[in-house]
């Protein structure tokens, strides 16, 4: 039986949790990043961080631990991203100017 199961079906728990509280919604209300309509959305993106936080994931590459997962991405309805996607949306959230002034380089 393929699919039948999954070490991350328990995620899904967490995914129907973020999503009855209507924060894909908010995120696309309140943040616009994207220049295009083609990749993930905002929306897809954070919850794919906050699964992999569920999982104890604590840097993009570790993305891998939701990957290759077929009843994951059946219940999602999308694979989760590729570690390079990963880091090019967190890295639009970088300020320079914000580790300056707190004494960083």
């Amino acid at each position: 039986m393929t699919e039948a199961s999954s070490p991350h079906a328990g995620l899904l728990a967490t995914s129907r949790a973020y999503r009855s509280l209507g924060v894909p919604d908010l995120i696309a209300a309140m943040l616009k990043l994207r220049k295009r309509q083609r990749g993930y959305s905002e929306g897809q993106m954070t919850e794919s961080l906050v699964l992999l936080q569920t999982v104890g994931g604590d840097c993009p590459e570790d993305i891998r631990l939701l990957s290759n997962d077929p009843c994951l991405e059946r219940g999602l309805g999308y694979a989760p991203p590729k570690v390079t996607a990963v880091r090019e949306f967190l890295e639009l959230f970088h300020d320079e100017e914000v580790g300056e002034t707190q004494g960083r380089p």
